[in-house]
């Protein structure tokens, strides 16, 4: 039997394709993201009213120990800065506990440079 979490998940998930207009790929993907944040708070014990930023910080840890992207960890906030500002409005919660926690810094990639071999052919091509 779905819990009291899980169950305004579902909410939140048909006000993403009701209300806002989500496509299903996107839906998706949240609703896996806070299934696993839903099972990371049932293995610690914490009901929904109790959270705050110090369990979803351990949630993002638990994912980083995982070897999960930075790039994925940040897809995972946005999912949970939404759905608890969802909560809020709804009244679950009086606030957000995802909302002061940072995004995980992305990996910058170098930029493309040319071989020493390309430059030369560019010095020797004609104007």
């Amino acid at each position: 039997m779905p819990g009291e979490f899980d169950l305004i998940v579902d909410g939140y998930l048909t006000h993403l394709k009701v209300e806002r207009g989500l496509g299903a790929a996107t839906v998706s993907a949240y609703s896996i993201d806070l299934g696993k944040l839903s099972q990371h708070l049932a293995d610690e014990k914490v009901e929904l009213s109790d959270i705050d930023s110090g369990n979803i910080a351990s949630f993002l840890l638990s994912l980083s120990r995982n070897e999960l992207s930075a790039r994925s960890q940040k897809r995972y906030l946005s999912a949970m800065r939404g759905f608890f500002k969802y909560c809020v409005e709804e009244k679950y919660l009086k606030r957000n506990p995802a909302e002061l926690i940072e995004s995980p810094k992305l990996a910058r990639r170098l930029p493309a440079v040319l071989t020493g071999e390309e430059v030369l052919r560019l010095l020797k091509a004609p104007d």
